[in-house]
């Protein structure tokens, strides 16, 4: 298994874009910052008879549970940083460096290789490149240093899953809120 994530990570970074600035821009705040390429490759691949709703309810269920191992893992990784960060400086750290990695690894990865219904494919491949120009911005571009921040760099996205109807899906204050507050069991 960790072989198959190694490779798979080493094909989707190989998966760069053209170079051609073809995401949409987004904005935090009042200021709209240019727009950010996708360098991992976001095409969907065709299912034969899987339905709009079928793939809803099999997204969703993906984003329960990574959801569980992003909290997880973000609260691990925050406890193990040094305590002579400041709160700010240890939330942009494991943001960059735990949270977004694993919106990434256990959200991501996992909706791009599902099968899509024919007639949603170009949907699903913008809402998937939102959710990856966010996630690459936040690791590589924007300083991350408060939960607004990370919910405003992720709008266009939320925007996109809450339409589509992927609710569990969503970069949201009150995962963020758990996030912040786990306590591993």
């Amino acid at each position: 298994m960790v072989a198959t994530v190694a490779v798979l990570a080493v094909v989707l970074a190989a998966c760069g874009s053209s170079g051609e600035d073809s995401s949409p821009s987004s904005s935090s705040g009042s200021a709209t910052t240019r727009a950010f390429p996708a360098r991992a490759s976001t095409t969907a691949t065709v299912g034969a008879g899987i339905t709009k709703a079928q793939f809803v309810a099999r997204a969703n269920q993906i984003c329960r549970h990574g959801w569980h191992e992003i909290l997880e893992n973000f609260t691990e990784y925050s406890g193990w940083q040094s305590h002579k960060l400041s709160k700010k400086e240890l939330f942009e750290k494991s943001v960059r460096l735990s949270f977004l990695p694993g919106l990434n690894f256990h959200i991501f990865d996992e909706l791009h290789l599902m099968p899509v219904p024919a007639s949603q494919k170009s949907q699903v491949e913008e809402l998937v490149s939102r959710m990856l120009v966010a996630n690459e911005r936040g690791q590589e571009v924007v300083a991350v240093s408060t939960p607004a921040e990370l919910i405003a760099l992720f709008s266009g996205y939320n925007l996109a899953a809450r339409r589509y109807g992927l609710q569990s899906c969503l970069v949201n204050s009150a995962r963020l809120v758990r996030a912040l507050s786990y306590k591993k069991t």
